[in-house]
């Protein structure tokens, strides 16, 4: 796409500070590079999503993403960049063209702060000791998972195309609430995207 692009980013604000971030990162043209939507394996199930927790998978037998083999890359990369910057990723889904983070940057990973959201504030002052920036980190992740996936795909010979659309989407979150809603919003992801084309 050769189209120009707006500044996606808030003007004048200083993404190395910490705090709390909303992360979305698209594949090229929404290709479905990193699995399939499976439907539900239990179409009674009700029960209501509880966004304190890491999530790991739905035991509910609701719909799921399958991964393929670069969305299992984009899952083990996400420890990768937790063990490179100063940052904690304590929710997200890989979805077969998207992909939703809760990236907290600079900020300790407590169990509190995880169970009560006590640190989903809008950043209010620097990193005391760096300047890793939340582009930073987003442009690294991405870019790891380009190198990994020209790789394999030059280990059996086949063009390697682009992976992702320039750029990505961010959200400041400003509250506790704010941070529930949005990692309810982000478990329901494949709920919601089974049943609607719209998301």
């Amino acid at each position: 796409m050769d189209e120009k692009r707006k500044n996606l980013r808030l003007k004048g604000y200083d993404y190395s500070k910490r705090g709390a971030y909303f992360v979305t990162i698209c594949t090229q043209n929404r290709t479905e590079f990193f699995g399939a939507l499976i439907p539900s394996s239990d179409e009674n199930c009700n029960d209501i999503i509880d966004a304190h927790l890491p999530c790991r998978g739905d035991p509910c037998g609701r719909p799921y993403v399958s991964l393929s083999p670069l969305g299992c890359v984009a899952v083990d990369v996400i420890n990768t960049i937790e063990n490179m910057f100063p940052c904690h990723i304590v929710e997200y889904i890989i979805m077969p063209d998207h992909i939703h983070l809760v990236l907290f940057l600079n900020i300790e990973r407590t169990t509190d702060a995880l169970r009560l959201g006590e640190c989903a504030v809008a950043p209010t002052e620097d990193s005391s000791n760096n300047n890793v920036t939340l582009g930073r980190i987003i442009g690294a992740y991405k870019s790891i998972i380009s190198n990994i996936w020209r790789k394999q795909c030059n280990q059996i010979n086949i063009r390697a195309n682009s992976i992702w659309q320039r750029g990505y989407f961010e959200h400041i979150i400003r509250s506790p609430d704010e941070l529930y809603q949005i990692r309810k919003y982000i478990r329901e992801n494949p709920l919601r995207k089974y049943y609607s084309e719209a998301d």
